[in-house]
């Protein structure tokens, strides 16, 4: 019998439930009517991005309820990249993807371990903000988000609204 790989997932902790829209104004008041969350944090990826970097940007609101980090992303209606598929004609919230957090270790080898057992990462960030996007539709049906605590990353989380 075969040893099993690596999962590129181990040692990850949840913290993230990241929902995508067409309209993040109507998403984050759907939040705090229905669900109970009233304060969210703001911004377009644009404030984030090196000088002279492009598009596409997203427009993203972040609130934690309880322990967990609701993220909701409005993506760019021209480009709307991995987020596409899951965008609803209606306008509505869909959940994209699960978030989770690793260490050092594990995020330097995140992308060799998924590729050995054939799990796409289309998106891969290494430097500021770093994550990895790994196509887990097949699997879960949502993709999984994968993101290394840094200086960045702490500053910005560290500003979410709790709940």
């Amino acid at each position: 019998m075969n040893a099993p790989l690596p999962s590129p997932f181990s040692d990850a902790t949840f913290f993230q439930l990241g929902y995508v829209t067409r309209d993040i104004g109507r998403a984050m008041e759907l939040w705090r009517t229905r669900y109970g969350v009233s304060d969210f944090l703001s911004f377009n990826g644009r404030d984030f991005a090196p000088p002279g970097a492009t598009g596409p940007f997203l427009d993203v609101a972040l609130a934690y309820r309880g322990d967990v980090m609701i993220e909701l992303i409005q993506p760019d209606v021209n480009d709307p990249g991995i987020y596409g598929d899951a965008l609803r004609d209606d306008g509505g919230v869909t959940l994209h993807h699960l978030g989770y957090l690793v260490d050092d270790a594990r995020f330097a080898t995140i992308v060799d371990d998924c590729a050995a057992l054939a799990i796409p990462t289309p998106v891969v960030r290494s430097t500021g903000f770093c994550l990895v996007y790994a196509d887990t539709r097949a699997d879960s049906g949502l993709f999984t988000e994968l993101v290394l605590p840094g200086p960045e990353v702490n500053r910005l989380f560290g500003a979410v609204p709790r709940n």
